[in-house]
C-alpha cells in the first residue's frame, strides 16, 4: 500500500512518558486492553484517499479513552450532558470528526501530516461530533478539505473549555506501560500480510494507527479489517503518542468534582503544590521533606491529576 498520511517528525519536541514529561499520568486500565471500547469503523478512504491517518488515529485513540471513561462514568453529568445535546455521543458512544481535525492541523491529499502538528491542532481547536462535520461517501478532496463553518469552529473551542485533551509522545519500547494509561497511537508499514498476520518486510513506516493491547488482534485501524493481528516482533517507529483527557473544572459543578473525586492526588501545575480531595475539600500538603514529595508525587502518578492554578484556586481548601 502507498503512503496514507503519515509524515515521520525526528524531533520530538513534546513531553515525553516516562521522560520530561509535565502531564499527569493515571493509571485507569491495568489490562493493557482497551478492546471493550472500541469507536465507531471510519474508512479514512472512500471515493478517495484522504491521507488523514493521523487524524483519524488520533480521534480513535481519543475515542476509545472517551468510551471508557463514559462506561466506567468518569465524566461529569453536566459535561455529558453538554455532550449528549450537541451530538458527541450516540447511544452512549462518542464520535469525534476526523475531517474536522484533518483540516484544522493542515493535511493534504498527497502529503499527510505529522503526529506532533495534529496532536496540537485537537488540544487548539478542539472537537467536533462526526455527525455535524462527516466524510460524505462520494465526497471529492475539495470538499472534504474545505474551510470549516464559523459555528463548529465555536463548538470546538467551547469543547476545549470543557476538556483538556492531554497528549505525550513516548518510546515504543514502553508501550506496555503506555498502555496502562490510554490508548496509544503508533506508526506502521501498511500493510504485507502472511498467514492472516501483519508484518513489515523492509521497516519502513508510512501509516499511523492505534494500539489497543499486547496480544492479538492489537490494532485498531482506518482500512478493512479494523482490527488487525501484527507479529509480536512487529518493526513499529521509534515512538508514538498516547491521548487523554482531565475535565476542565471550571466548567464544572465544583461539589460534584469533589464529590466524585474523593481520596485524588492533585498537584498545582503552577507552584508546584500538592493536595488531595478529602471531605468534599481540597487538602493543601505544606511539606518541604523530599521523601514526602516523592511519595506524593508517585501518589499523583497512580491516582491523580494536575489542576492549573485558576482550578486549584476555585476549590475551597484547608490545610492537611
Amino acid at each position: 500500500m502507498k503512503n496514507t498520511g503519515l509524515i515521520i517528525d525526528n524531533k520530538i519536541r513534546d513531553n515525553i512518558f516516562l521522560g520530561s514529561s509535565g502531564n499527569d499520568n493515571l493509571i485507569v486500565n491495568e489490562q493493557r486492553d482497551w478492546t471493550l471500547y472500541l469507536p465507531d469503523k471510519e474508512y479514512q478512504r472512500k471515493a478517495f484517499d484522504t491521507w488523514n491517518c493521523v487524524a483519524f488515529s488520533a480521534c480513535n485513540a481519543l475515542e476509545i479513552y472517551f468510551n471508557w471513561a463514559i462506561k466506567n462514568k468518569k465524566i461529569s453529568s453536566n459535561n455529558y450532558a453538554w455532550l449528549v445535546e450537541n451530538g458527541y455521543i450516540i447511544n452512549g458512544r462518542i464520535n469525534f470528526s476526523d475531517r474536522f481535525v484533518g483540516t484544522k492541523a493542515g493535511t493534504k491529499v498527497g502529503v499527510g501530516n505529522t503526529g506532533s502538528r495534529v496532536a496540537n491542532a485537537i488540544h487548539v481547536a478542539g472537537l467536533v461530533p462526526e455527525k455535524l462535520w462527516s466524510f460524505g461517501l462520494n465526497m471529492e478532496a475539495k470538499e472534504y478539505y474545505k474551510n470549516t463553518p464559523p459555528e463548529l469552529d465555536i463548538l470546538g473551542k467551547e469543547f476545549v473549555k470543557r476538556f483538556d485533551i492531554r497528549f505525550e509522545s513516548f518510546w515504543v519500547k514502553d508501550i506496555e506501560e503506555a498502555l496502562q494509561y490510554a490508548p496509544a497511537q503508533v506508526y506502521v508499514n501498511a500493510w504485507y500480510k502472511k498467514n492472516g498476520v501483519y508484518y513489515n518486510p523492509n521497516e519502513k513506516i508510512n501509516h499511523a494507527v492505534v494500539k489497543i493491547r499486547q496480544t492479538t488482534k492489537q490494532i485498531f485501524d482506518s482500512y478493512d479489517p479494523f482490527v488487525k493481528t501484527l507479529k509480536t516482533n512487529y518493526k513499529y517507529f521509534a515512538s508514538g503518542y498516547k491521548y487523554s483527557f482531565n475535565e476542565v473544572i471550571n466548567n464544572m459543578i465544583v461539589e460534584e468534582f469533589l464529590r466524585d473525586n474523593d481520596l485524588l492526588f492533585v498537584r498545582n501545575t503552577k507552584t508546584g503544590q500538592f493536595g488531595r480531595i478529602m471531605q468534599e475539600k481540597l487538602k493543601v500538603v505544606e511539606t518541604e521533606d523530599r521523601g514526602t514529595l516523592l511519595l506524593l508525587d508517585e501518589a499523583v502518578r497512580k491516582n491523580g491529576r494536575a489542576l492549573t492554578e485558576e482550578e486549584w484556586d476555585i476549590l475551597p481548601k484547608e490545610q492537611f
